[in-house]
């Protein structure tokens, strides 16, 4: 697990049993096992309803495409990426749509709306 805040790094080893790696962007991709299946859910208060609405211009959301860089490097056999339903609503989905086409290099991309009935 990777994640920069010290509440969730101390629940990360209490709840898995091993160390959290800190902070994704500064993993080391080379040294790491290669993961069958990958989760990622990077902060979403700049693609949220309630948050800043302001993408990939707000204070974290530059994360959200940049996640791509890390998915392709440590290439998991799947990976399953949480974000805000409201993410497609953001500067018209150009940030959903950039993730999608630099993930679709190496994987087939399926996106399942779960904001929906």
């Amino acid at each position: 697990g990777c994640d920069i805040d010290p509440l969730a790094l101390r629940m990360w080893r209490d709840l898995v049993g091993n160390d959290c790696y800190g902070d994704v962007f500064t993993l080391p991709v080379e040294s790491i096992r290669r993961p069958k299946i990958l989760k990622t859910g990077l902060p979403c208060p700049d693609y949220s309803g309630l948050g800043s609405k302001l993408g990939a211009r707000g204070k974290t959301g530059d994360l959200y495409v940049k996640q791509a860089e890390i998915i392709l490097q440590i290439s998991p056999d799947a990976a399953t990426i949480e974000q805000s339903g409201n993410a497609p609503n953001i500067n018209d989905g150009q940030e959903v749509k950039e993730l999608i086409y630099k993930l679709k290099e190496q994987y087939f991309v399926h996106v399942t709306d779960k904001t929906t009935g």
